[in-house]
């Protein structure tokens, strides 16, 4: 006797699980991670996910590991990026975080952060990853103090956020801005006259 289509049962992984929560929390905030509408929107009974994990407080810390590693730790963590010449590291890092849109999920978690400590926690820890990145790369250029930080978050907060405030900015035009952001940021500051 075979199984109707509708009774066969699909598989779904955690990294499923995972990547399903971070489009809801996007598309609906914090209430689109209810375990119900995941698994509505996965094809799947609510129970696939105690096979994952054991309550909401372990998938929202899986789930923030998960975007850390996937638009954080997979470019500072990249042995080749690291050992580039600064200049091109920071344009390599560019390229990658608007290739492949790294940001895309941060305002929701940063408006989430607002609300829930743990998630707070966890977007000052890839903040300050995100900073340090750049920082090491401004550092090997020569720029140190104020003139150091100020370029590290213009490069943090631009990079993170440029898709969300420049929506209707074209990837052609993303591309060919790209150098000039760099230069602009990475020219030397020259003291007004009084």
């Amino acid at each position: 006797m075979s199984v109707p289509p509708h009774s066969k049962r699909q598989r779904v992984s955690r990294q499923d699980w995972l990547e399903a929560g971070l489009e809801a929390l996007a598309a609906e905030g914090p209430e689109g991670l209810r375990i119900d509408r995941l698994a509505k929107k996965l094809g799947v009974a609510r129970s696939g996910y105690y096979w994952h994990f054991e309550n909401r407080q372990d998938y929202t810390e899986a789930l923030l590991q998960h975007w850390a590693h996937e638009s954080t730790d997979i470019v500072v963590a990249d042995r080749e990026l690291r050992e580039m010449e600064p200049r091109e590291r920071l344009r390599r890092t560019a390229e990658m975080v608007d290739r492949y849109d790294l940001g895309r999920h941060d305002l929701p978690l940063r408006v989430w952060a607002i609300r829930e400590p743990l998630v707070a926690r966890a977007v000052k820890k890839v903040t300050r990853r995100r900073l340090d990145h750049m920082r090491r790369a401004l550092d090997e250029l020569g720029f140190e103090g104020d003139d150091l930080d100020m370029r590290s978050h213009l490069l943090v907060g631009y990079f993170q956020s440029e898709r969300t405030v420049f929506a209707d900015l074209s990837a052609a035009a993303r591309t060919r801005l790209r150098p000039m952001q760099l230069d602009l940021l990475l020219t030397p500051s020259r003291k007004p006259r009084r």
